[in-house]
C-alpha cells in the first residue's frame, strides 16, 4: 500500500492545525504543520509592509517543499498537513 498525504486547507484560525493534530493519530499517521513562527516576513507583512508579502509567501512555499521532501510515504505511511501544498495563486 502506498502512503497518503491529507492536506487541510482553510482560512487562518479555522482549526486546521488542531484538526491535523487530532486526525493524524486517528489514521496512525504523522502531522506535518506549517511553520508560522519561523517565517521572518510574516509579522511585518501583517503590519502593512506590502513589499514583504511575496517574500513571505515564497518562504512558506520553500518551507513546505523542505518539509514534504523529507517525508517517506513508503509502507502505507499517512501524513496529515495543516496546509495545502500549493494553495496560493
Amino acid at each position: 500500500m502506498n502512503g497518503a498525504l491529507i492536506s487541510l486547507v482553510g482560512a487562518p484560525g479555522s482549526g486546521k492545525t488542531t484538526a491535523a493534530q487530532w486526525l493524524a493519530p486517528e489514521l496512525a499517521g504523522e502531522p506535518v504543520l506549517e511553520d508560522y513562527a519561523g517565517n521572518p516576513f510574516l509579522a511585518a507583512s501583517y503590519e502593512g509592509a506590502t513589499a514583504l508579502r511575496l517574500p513571505g509567501q515564497l518562504w512558506f512555499l520553500l518551507s513546505r517543499l523542505d518539509q514534504l521532501a523529507g517525508v517517506r510515504f513508503s509502507g502505507g505511511r499517512t501524513v496529515v498537513s495543516d496546509y495545502g501544498y500549493l494553495q496560493d495563486r
